[in-house]
């Protein structure tokens, strides 16, 4: 598949407003092998950093999360590989994405299974930068695509870790751009990632769209640390897993709650 094959604007409204989306289709025999593993073992991803309860926005923090994700990590290379598992509210592994990224937070590859949405893949990012590879296995058969950016590329285990790597430049009114993975349709799209000054004593930054049609469909993710520790305790926005409304799946905007497990992020 190409992706010029499709208006990007489109295919944005789609990914990010809950239209076109699948829900319960089989995955391949090996990824669903895959994430049965990790369900069994997730030691396999590494060593455990944190805890996170995905909540509807204005759920109390104790209250019961429909799902619950975890943070591992690994060496790889001279950075590590960094891999979120998420689980549904019965205990069942669900999605698992991973980031393989430098020491200094470049992403090199993202690969990820999704049992939700059913299918698997994987965007691998060239030295420079600028060439991502696209590689998706659907029910409908293996799917590939290319992407030039120009602006670095992001995924889900990588964003926090990428807001605390440039955090001097942030916290002092930097705005970075940013491209974020979208792996279900082969592509990225742009966000703006600044530093907001509320009157707390947190360290609060919004990621923002900035194409105006997906701005439509996607509120700014916020996240919120401890300016301390630089630890990250709050998310607020757009998570990988699908939450279901009279019988239908849609996107779902939520708040991920952090227990720290490890002696500091990574």
């Amino acid at each position: 598949m190409n992706r010029s094959s499709f208006h990007p604007l489109l295919a944005a409204l789609a990914v990010l407003s809950g239209t076109g989306m699948t829900h319960a289709s089989p995955l391949d025999s090996d990824a669903d092998a895959r994430l049965r593993a990790l369900h069994a073992a997730p030691d396999r991803a590494g060593s455990l950093v944190y805890r996170g309860r995905v909540h509807e926005p204005d759920a109390a923090r104790d209250a019961v999360p429909p799902y619950t994700y975890e943070r591992r990590v690994a060496p790889a290379g001279s950075g590590l590989s960094a891999t979120h598992l998420t689980r549904d509210a019965r205990g069942e592994l669900v999605i698992s994405e991973t980031a393989q990224i430098t020491a200094g937070y470049a992403l090199q590859r993202f690969e990820a299974i999704n049992r939700q949405q059913g299918y698997s893949g994987s965007v691998i990012v060239s030295e420079d930068g600028r060439r991502l590879s696209y590689r998706l296995l659907r029910d409908d058969g293996q799917h590939t695509a290319q992407e030039r950016v120009e602006h670095a590329v992001v995924a889900g285990p990588s964003l926090h870790g990428y807001i605390a790597e440039h955090w001097d430049a942030l916290m002092a009114g930097a705005t970075l751009p940013v491209r974020m993975v979208v792996l279900a349709k082969m592509t990225t799209y742009g966000f703006e990632i600044r530093r907001h000054a509320p009157a707390t004593n947190r360290a609060v930054f919004t990621v923002t769209p900035t194409q105006w049609l997906v701005r439509l469909a996607v509120a700014p993710l916020v996240v919120t640390f401890d300016p301390r520790t630089r630890e990250v305790v709050r998310y607020e926005g757009r998570v990988p897993p699908l939450r279901v409304v009279n019988g239908k799946p849609q996107d779902f905007d939520a708040r991920v709650d952090y227990t720290m497990l490890a002696p500091a992020y990574r």
